[in-house]
């Protein structure tokens, strides 16, 4: 007790645990719940191989015109920095291509280097904040594959928003899925990708969050990457081609949040 009794003596206070636990403030407002349909929709164990037969969506979508892309920031791995390479390859010939969107990326970017410091991308708020970002596009993975660590995965990316929205009150924040790759390559499964991103619509919906399924363009009827939108065969299998990377901007393009 002595110890107590110092730190008390020197203004620290205690709380009891249990206040804590019912006092925890809650880091979004859920804006409704599912209807029946919906979660029957998204139930992973619906499907017997990790493909939906129509894209997945949260929010209505519409073609973008001249504009909608003024102060995007896209967010993701070394296969979102492959979308901003091809991006920067068509701005040679169309200047204005996506306007003036901007790619964050980092090699095995995910939210818990974000949230836990490791990113070279630094804060994420103050970073997009420093931009002036309008809208961000955020594509993450995770890095571990349990079923509780999916649910963890979901309340990260919630404080992730309400981190970027306490910086950023009016920026726009838009979510996409996490890409298939190859069958028989090393990784995450293409189902745990696939059960991921049924999960992570439902959140969007639930939160009332654009999701954008641009896995969807690139996934073929076995619900792994499509071979001729491959860039790397010979090693990881997860990377797109110019193709690839076309078809992605192409249905970003063609399904705008509105």
């Amino acid at each position: 007790m002595w110890l107590v009794d110092a730190l008390k003596a020197n203004g620290y206070s205690f709380t009891d645990p249990m206040k804590l636990q019912s006092e925890k403030r809650t880091i979004l407002s859920k804006i409704r719940e599912l209807e029946p349909e919906e979660e029957k929709l998204l139930n992973p164990e619906r499907y017997e191989i990790p493909v939906t037969g129509e894209p997945l969506r949260a929010g209505e979508t519409r073609k973008a015109v001249p504009g909608d892309f003024k102060g995007a920031v896209f967010v993701g791995d070394a296969v979102i920095e492959g979308v901003g390479a091809y991006v920067d390859w068509l701005r040679e010939v169309e200047r204005d291509y996506l306007d003036d969107a901007q790619f964050l990326t980092e090699n095995q970017l995910s939210i818990e280097k974000l949230l836990e410091g490791e990113s070279e991308i630094g804060d994420l708020a103050r970073r997009l904040k420093n931009m002036n970002a309008k809208s961000v596009w955020l594509c993450l993975g995770y890095a571990n594959l349990g079923a509780y660590h999916r649910e963890a995965h979901l309340a990260k990316y919630r404080l992730l928003i309400k981190e970027i929205r306490d910086q950023n009150p009016n920026i726009r924040i838009v979510i996409l899925p996490v890409l298939p790759k190859m069958n028989g390559y090393a990784g995450v499964s293409n189902e745990s990708r696939f059960e991921l991103d049924l999960r992570l619509c439902g959140m969007c919906r639930e939160y009332d969050i654009p999701f954008v399924d641009i896995a969807s363009a690139v996934r073929d009827e076995t619900g792994q990457l499509r071979e001729d939108y491959c860039l790397d065969l010979s090693s990881r299998g997860c990377h797109l081609n110019d193709a690839g990377c076309a078809a992605v901007v192409d249905y970003i393009r063609e399904n705008y949040p509105v």
